[in-house]
């Protein structure tokens, strides 16, 4: 069988690519493996609590074990619930996010070595990331789907942190490129892929040992306009605030 991990930073498009690879016949990713590390009372679609957490808090033993042996009780546990094979379905994953991969570092140390592929996905335009992430919650949803209704929103940004914001979400993108760099790795850039989803689809499933390539189809939808005067309240100081600096190509990109 085929393993692999899908790793982004939020609001980077790994909802849409999770939908596309599970409706492929060979293929499942788990979106919820490393999520909320508390125990959630009522859960909703988009917010769970991380089913390792459910797992490794579940008896006392797996507790001490968690504290003692965190590495290898993360593969073990992955070789034994998510990398397993049901049906049809031979290649599996997980996806991994940025802040989990920072805050749980032995995820990605202790799957170095092994067969695990890593499917890097970026979002180059971290302005629009920003903003994706600052909006979710006006919206009251996170991933719209054809037939829903999607509040329209707008955003202040704040001048004198923003510049400071990006150049973080920047690091961190080349941070995690560095950290799968012993991985077998395809990095997907959001913007091609959503720009042309069967051109990305002829790169993905080959990688993933998939004979055929097969479309790729969801019925997600965006959650914000493309224009960003549509985004921002202040978006004729955010456009000073960005001229001259690497992120102003981002503004209408």
């Amino acid at each position: 069988m085929i393993k692999f991990a899908l790793l982004a930073d939020r609001r980077s498009g790994t909802t849409l690519m999770i939908d596309c690879l599970n409706n492929l016949p060979r293929v499942y990713c788990e979106k919820r493996v490393f999520g909320i590390d508390k125990r959630i009372a009522n859960p909703t679609q988009d917010h769970q609590s991380g089913l390792f957490f459910l797992y490794r808090t579940e008896t006392w033993p797996r507790r001490l074990r968690y504290l003692t042996g965190r590495r290898a009780m993360i593969r073990d546990y992955l070789d034994e619930r998510i990398f397993v094979p049901e049906g049809e379905r031979d290649v599996r994953g997980f996806r991994l996010i940025y802040d989990k991969a920072d805050q749980h570092p032995e995820i990605l140390d202790g799957l170095c070595g092994s067969d695990v592929r890593v499917i890097h996905l970026v979002r180059e335009n971290v302005l629009k990331t920003f903003i994706s992430f600052k909006t979710a919650p006006l919206h009251k949803m996170h991933h719209p789907r054809e037939g829903d209704a999607i509040r329209t929103v707008k955003l202040r940004l704040d001048p004198a942190t923003l510049v400071a914001e990006l150049r973080q979400r920047a690091r961190r993108i080349e941070r995690m490129r560095g950290a799968v760099a012993g991985f077998a790795t395809l990095e997907v850039v959001y913007e091609s892929f959503v720009r042309d989803r069967q051109a990305e689809a002829a790169r993905i499933q080959p990688f993933l040992g998939l004979d055929e390539v097969l479309p790729f189809r969801s019925d997600l939808v965006k959650i914000n306009p493309d224009r960003f005067d549509d985004l921002v309240e202040n978006h004729q100081e955010i456009r000073r605030v960005l001229a001259g600096t690497e992120f102003e190509r981002f503004i209408d990109g």
